[in-house]
């Protein structure tokens, strides 16, 4: 199923909206400057793999590792709060 899927390349592709999340979580000023910037980012990447002849699974990797890193920092905004 994966015998295909440049998993270096879409690691590589994934490190930006790790980034650019943690900036948020951490400035925690101008954050729907970085929820544009990762959108943009995200449709970056996704045009680039497919034009690089990736697959659909190299841009679920990248998808998956930006929205797990995401849903990590609102868990740990969650307890901050309470």
């Amino acid at each position: 199923m994966f015998e295909n899927v440049n998993i270096v390349l879409s690691l590589l592709l994934a490190i930006a909206p790790v980034v650019l999340a943690l900036a948020e979580h951490f400035i925690g000023k101008c954050k729907p400057l970085f929820l544009v910037l990762n959108a943009l980012y995200m449709a970056f990447a996704c045009v680039f793999l497919l034009a690089k002849e990736g697959t659909l699974a190299g841009l679920l990797i990248v998808v998956c590792v930006a929205l797990a890193v995401r849903l990590f920092l609102e868990i740990l905004t969650g307890r901050k709060d309470k």
